[in-house]
Order: C-alpha cells, then sequence, then structure tokens
C-alpha cells in the first residue's frame, strides 16, 4: 500500500481508469482533467494506492475534508474484490481518524461502462462497522446513495 498525499499523473491516470471501470458508467470521468478536477475540489486529501508486484494499482481508498467532515471513499479492482484488500484499505482508512463518512449506492440498479451490474457494497460496510444514515440520501441525476458513518 502506497500512502500520499498528492498522486502522481500516472498515479492519478490509474485511479480514474479503476473508477471507470468499477463504478456505475454514470459517474465516469471521460479525461484525466476532469478526474484532476474533481480532486482538486478536496481538501486534506490522504490517499492509499494497493498496488500489484507490477505496480499495477488494484485498489484505491482516501479520505478528505468536505463541510468540516471527514469523507472517505474506497474503489477495489473487482477482480481483487473478496481477497481482503477492502478491509485492509478501510483499515487504512481509520487508523487516524474518528469518523468517517461516505456515499454509498445502496440498490444494484445501475450499470458498469462494461455493461455489468454495479453490485452495492453497503453489505461491506455494514460488516466492517459503518452505520446507514437513514434520513440522509444524495439524489441526484447520476446518482442515488446513502450517508454511512463510521465509527457506530
Amino acid at each position: 500500500v502506497i500512502e500520499t498525499s498528492e498522486p502522481d499523473a500516472l498515479q492519478q491516470e490509474a485511479i480514474r481508469e479503476l473508477w471507470n471501470n468499477e463504478y456505475p458508467g454514470q459517474l465516469n470521468h471521460p479525461d484525466t482533467g476532469s478526474f484532476r478536477n474533481y480532486l482538486q475540489q478536496l481538501s486534506e486529501q490522504k490517499h492509499f494506492l494497493l498496488v500489484d508486484d507490477n505496480d499495477s494499482v488494484r485498489g484505491w481508498a482516501f479520505v478528505f475534508v468536505r463541510d468540516r467532515e471527514k469523507w472517505f471513499a474506497v474503489i477495489i479492482d473487482s477482480r481483487w474484490q473478496g481477497s481482503g484488500c477492502g478491509k485492509l484499505l478501510l483499515n487504512k482508512l481509520k487508523e487516524n481518524a474518528t469518523k468517517l463518512s461516505g456515499w454509498v449506492i445502496d440498490h444494484s440498479n445501475d450499470k458498469k461502462g462494461n455493461g455489468e451490474n454495479y453490485l452495492s457494497p453497503l453489505a461491506f460496510y455494514l460488516k466492517h462497522g459503518f452505520v446507514v444514515c437513514a434520513d440522509t440520501r444524495l439524489e441526484r441525476d447520476k446518482i442515488s446513495a446513502v450517508k454511512v458513518e463510521w465509527p457506530a
């Protein structure tokens, strides 16, 4: 796991590709510039890159501050899901946090860019101590998600 406050250009492109492969297609970043713009809007970032033996990015987790709250995101290459990598990255995020908030898609109605169903990771977060803030949803044209928080 590589820890950095600012991924370099190659790392950003690898993260963007991971994002586009694993998140619903409507959330894709069409180019490096759009992904860079997304990251530049966030403050106090810390990134954790899970890399394989060939230095290819297979997972990414990061924390940032928005509206005085610490938020997080985790993406794991689907070929690596179920191997403990998500737990490893999530524990990295928890190490220096007293509270984490995140948006989690809580349905499986979306399609990834390759046409496969996007499977909600909500059960994963609940298993690892997060709770659903049932009264807080994000409803936008591109995303429908529920807020989760840790600690429970």
